[in-house]
């Protein structure tokens, strides 16, 4: 009888670890290709990392964006990297004026135009050791953001568009329930220019990964015991 004391704490210190590693470690991110001070904020308290700008006024194509999201709670995230490829020899990109993501190389230098390539995303996240864990992650496109007047485009398979007096930054809620959007497509369809200027992402561990975690913790526990 003495012996099945211990046996039931541990019972109890997987039943509560599976819980509470279940509960946590979900993130919405809100990625911006811009300086910072030049887009009106999304409501709803999102997240955003390591706000972004270009460092010149035109970078080789594809780039790779990285962003620190260490202090998010995501298990083992340590960095988000984004690679945005226009899909041409020719291309390469601009910073927009600091709005965000235009093309160098087609119909205007300092936009993004509907003569120019589509844009390939990829995503990949990575620990603090630099390993790939983004097979361990759920990856949810659910907002994208553009400066434009008029036109439309299509973002990760969704038709987008606007009509406005002049250039600013629209806010687009994009269809939720997708599982991994690591690699996406953004293109132009019809009417002006525009600059891409902001993704936002929730990213949730897949529960094989959080059982891992818990039990690890788990075999810790009884080692020290």
């Amino acid at each position: 009888m003495k012996r099945a004391f211990p046996r039931l704490l541990s019972l109890a210190a997987i039943v509560g670890l599976t819980l509470a590693a279940g509960s946590a470690g979900a993130a919405t991110i809100v990625i911006d290709f811009h300086d910072g001070t030049k887009i009106v904020p999304l409501a709803g308290g999102l997240t955003a990392t390591n706000l972004a700008s270009f460092q010149s006024a035109s970078v080789a194509d594809p780039f790779t964006f990285r962003y620190n999201i260490s202090g998010l709670g995501i298990a083992g995230a340590d960095e988000l990297l984004i690679t945005v490829d226009t899909v041409s020899s020719t291309a390469n990109f601009s910073n927009g004026g600091g709005n965000g993501i235009a093309v160098v190389g087609g119909g205007n230098n300092a936009w993004w135009d509907p003569l120019d390539p589509n844009l390939s995303f990829s995503v990949v996240v990575e620990d603090a050791l630099n390993n790939d864990i983004t097979s361990g992650l759920t990856i949810d496109l659910t907002g994208f953001v553009i400066r434009w007047k008029t036109g439309g485009a299509t973002v990760a398979g969704q038709s987008i568009s606007t009509t406005l007096a002049s250039p600013d930054f629209v806010a687009y809620d994009l269809n939720t329930g997708e599982t991994s959007e690591t690699s996406f497509t953004a293109a132009r369809t019809t009417g002006d220019v525009g600059q891409i200027g902001q993704l936002r992402f929730t990213i949730v561990p897949e529960p094989s990964s959080l059982l891992l975690g818990s039990l690890g913790m788990i075999f810790l526990l009884r080692r020290r015991r």
